[in-house]
């Protein structure tokens, strides 16, 4: 999902670096068998307060422009939502259960 959100990357969700294969597969309670790992840049703290006006709006401001994208998350809620202070945004995180709305990236026409 990383190459749609491209555009979108160190603004609404952190950059991308890569991915690797695991050679062993480990085993994490609650999780599952990990095979696949995703290397990423820093993307900020966990928000603890969602009622805080700018972050409200920064969270708005990330979730459309994921959506303007065509990605549409699924599982939208602070604990996949990151307060990155330096560049004043909030930064969402964890795609598993993202799905592709190509009609989102469709021209929609403009009202004047």
């Amino acid at each position: 999902v990383y190459h749609v959100l491209q555009k979108a990357q160190g603004s609404a969700v952190p950059i991308f670096l890569g991915a690797i294969n695991l050679d062993k597969f480990y085993f994490v309670h609650g999780v599952g068998e990990i095979r696949h790992m995703l290397i990423m840049t820093w993307g900020g703290e966990p928000i603890r307060i969602s009622h805080d006006e700018i972050i409200a709006h920064e969270i708005d401001r990330s979730k459309n422009e994921i959506l303007s994208l065509g990605v549409v998350h699924q599982d939208l809620r602070l604990d996949n939502i990151l307060w990155n202070a330096e560049l004043g945004r909030a930064l969402i995180i964890d795609f598993h259960c993202s799905k592709l709305d190509h009609r989102a990236t469709k021209k929609r026409p403009r009202l004047l």
